[in-house]
């Protein structure tokens, strides 16, 4: 399954992550945002809740304050200390009359806040708040590309047949696409298959040559591939674990390895969408 939802301004990859110990609220929360065109991940307590957080990154956190156990406030605090999530806009969850939740969420750094029981209309409507907090936030920053050499497969089909076959090197990687090498021409607006060669294995996407350049001292062509989607969530996650780590080598332009709490979701370069499956 693709993570999140399509957008008029391009597609967010991040889910929305609900934290609620209410098994019913939980499953209304996460039906009703399924139904919207969002991924809702849920989670019944805000240990796990911080664990899934971490791993998916999403684009919004529901959380209901009265958790048991480490309890929502602590969890949010928590949340708002980590340097990859700290920027996540949280959604407290209260009780109708629990305004002391409010204000004790409010100073633990929750941006927005929704009573229960939860209406389908604000749920939505808060999402969609919080999510375009997120994505605004995420265009002030820039999209670090990293130095590459990965071999690259390029299958241009037709009819399901394939038509083209071509081999490259791909000599700069960001989240939203390649600066690819390969010794055919090809034209803006080709789609292809690609097999990116990862030292984790081997991620599996669809792409777009969005412009091209003549040829280089190798006999090579230069192109601009948008990274349109992934064939799954397992090859799109290998690809950010591999350019999380040249992150954390500081091998990126626009900020290295100091920039990974931004990068990861910010605008393609030149500005392209997200990748989805």
């Amino acid at each position: 399954m693709a993570w999140g939802r399509l957008e008029e301004a391009g597609v967010q990859i991040r889910p929305i992550l609900i934290i609620d110990n209410d098994h019913a609220s939980r499953e209304l929360a996460g039906s009703v945002l399924t139904i919207a065109g969002f991924q809702a991940l849920t989670v019944p307590d805000g240990s796990n809740g911080i664990k899934l957080a971490r791993v998916v990154e999403p684009a919004v956190i529901l959380m209901d304050m009265a958790l048991p156990g480490l309890g929502g406030v602590r969890t949010c605090q928590r949340l708002k200390k980590d340097r990859i999530l700290a920027g996540v806009p949280v959604v407290g969850l209260t009780p109708s009359s629990g305004l002391q939740y409010a204000e004790q969420a409010f100073r633990a750094g929750a941006e927005f806040f929704l009573a229960k029981p939860l209406g389908t209309a604000s749920l939505i409507q808060i999402v969609n708040e919080a999510a375009q907090r997120t994505r605004c936030q995420t265009r002030r920053r820039g999209d670090p590309r990293f130095p590459a050499n990965l071999p690259v497969r390029c299958v241009m089909k037709g009819d399901g047949e394939t038509i083209q076959e071509v081999t490259g090197i791909a000599t700069n990687a960001s989240l939203r696409g390649l600066y690819l090498c390969v010794s055919e021409k090809l034209g803006p607006g080709t789609v292809f298959s690609l097999q990116i060669e990862l030292p984790n294995g081997i991620a599996s996407a669809d792409g777009e040559v969005m412009w091209q350049n003549g040829k280089l001292a190798n006999q090579t062509t230069s192109h601009g591939v948008q990274l349109l989607r992934f064939a799954d969530d397992s090859d799109f996650l290998r690809y950010r674990q591999y350019l999380k780590a040249l992150a954390v080598n500081g091998n990126g332009r626009n900020g290295g390895g100091a920039g990974i709490a931004g990068w990861l979701h910010t605008p393609g370069w030149p500005c392209w969408p997200y990748p989805v499956a």
